[in-house]
């Protein structure tokens, strides 16, 4: 890459380029608006707009044409950044609203019918959310849904071939613990569910879905060890 960075995104677009966004300078101080794309066919990092409020700790989802980005949450240091901003034609703006609720550490997945499901999080005062907003493409608005049954950051969300959406673990400010919950979002009838609960509790974990299943990796434990087991949610 031009500049060495953590806590950044990379989404992989339709044409096959990855785009790379924002994070923490190497100073690890300096919060950067600077973004830049992978180009596969040349094997080589080419730099892009900035950003126009720099971003670390933020979620990016592709949205359905494949070529734009919506970024969500994250935070310019301590202050909690509020108004999202999509990539669209290689020019960033922000979206026409805000969301409803500043967060961080939320987490987000692009539904069948082209909306942004965007679930918890932590706000400005570090606690954690049960709050979930749906973001509308179209009108770049945010209308906020049900509940999740249960306060979660640092968790996965992973949308099921049945159009449902799983979310998986993550952790409470409450109580400090990371969490066996699981529960299933169903956007017809907007209602959470609880569902299986996982065998061993974690957050900062990844999950993907493999045929009719979803598999679960990794994390981190409530006594900060890694975890290396893996669990499969079957369908």
């Amino acid at each position: 890459m031009n500049i060495g960075r953590m806590d950044h995104t990379a989404t992989l677009m339709k044409n096959g380029q990855v785009l790379i966004v924002g994070g923490m300078a190497p100073d690890a101080y300096s919060v950067l608006s600077s973004t830049e794309l992978y180009i596969p066919s040349s094997n080589t990092f080419v730099m892009k707009g900035n950003l126009k409020t720099p971003l670390y700790r933020h979620t990016a989802i592709l949205l359905t044409d494949g070529l734009s980005v919506l970024i969500i949450g994250g935070s310019v240091r301590a202050t909690l950044f509020t108004q999202p901003q999509i990539y669209k034609a290689g020019v960033w703006h922000y979206t026409l609203h805000d969301m409803i609720m500043r967060r961080r550490y939320c987490a987000a997945v692009l539904l069948f019918n082209g909306n942004v499901l965007i679930a918890g999080g932590v706000d400005s005062k570090s606690n954690t959310l049960s709050s979930v907003e749906i973001f509308q493409p179209d009108t770049e608005t945010f209308s906020p849904v049900e509940r999740m049954t249960c306060a979660r950051s640092d968790f996965t969300l992973t949308r099921l071939p049945t159009g449902q959406v799983l979310a998986v673990g993550g952790q409470n400010s409450l109580d400090d613990e990371c969490l066996r919950v699981t529960e299933l979002y169903d956007p017809i009838t907007n209602q959470w569910q609880s569902t299986r609960q996982l065998n061993k509790a974690r957050y900062d974990h990844k999950a993907v879905v493999i045929n009719n299943s979803v598999l679960i990796l990794g994390g981190e434990t409530t006594d900060n060890n890694y975890e290396f087991t893996c669990e499969r949610y079957d369908l």
